[in-house]
């Protein structure tokens, strides 16, 4: 988050504080400049969804300062996305994790990634009471807010130009869920 704000910062002057460059181009610059710096490595973080929730956090103010959308306005935040034509951070997210979970499962056997997250403790318990996330309950969360079934995705997995279009149509259910 931190990259993030100091990439925007650093176009305040250049780009966003200028009135004759387009929304639309500012938003595209956004998407592509700074989206990119808040979105770094969450392919193989384990996020809560307070996690996400800073995160989106930290793009609507963007959006909102962009837009030049003021919180006493009280624009919801599904318009402020809507008016900048773009998604929120967590269909990114969920598709970089899935599209991530793709590639380990196609790895050999052999590979670490493969045997970390497939891996299980031989020694040891889970502590009891609430218990901290790991990658494949994440995972699982994405699965299922995307529709894709968690019996069979390791199956579709294996052809990736099948689980790239399995990845579209979980991103467009994540968004079509977060619109509700």
């Amino acid at each position: 988050m931190q990259a993030a704000t100091k990439a925007f910062g650093a176009l305040q002057k250049r780009l966003w504080s200028r009135h004759e460059i387009r929304r639309s181009t500012k938003v595209k610059v956004y998407n592509n400049a700074t989206l990119p710096a808040l979105l770094y490595s969450t392919e193989c973080m384990t996020l809560y969804r307070r996690h996400i929730r800073k995160l989106t956090s930290v793009q609507l103010r963007h959006l909102r300062h962009i837009l030049g959308i003021r919180w006493q306005d009280k624009i919801p935040d599904v318009d402020v996305l809507e008016r900048a034509k773009t998604v929120s951070v967590e269909a990114p997210i969920t598709a970089s994790q899935l599209r991530w979970a793709g590639h380990v499962w196609r790895m050999p056997d052999s590979r670490l990634p493969k045997a970390v997250l497939y891996g299980e403790l031989s020694v040891g318990k889970r502590q009891t009471g609430g218990q901290k996330l790991r990658y494949k309950d994440v995972l699982k969360r994405h699965m299922k807010n995307g529709g894709v079934n968690d019996f069979t995705w390791e199956k579709q997995a294996l052809d990736r130009r099948k689980w790239r279009c399995t990845l579209k149509k979980a991103i467009a259910e994540v968004e079509e869920k977060r619109k509700e």
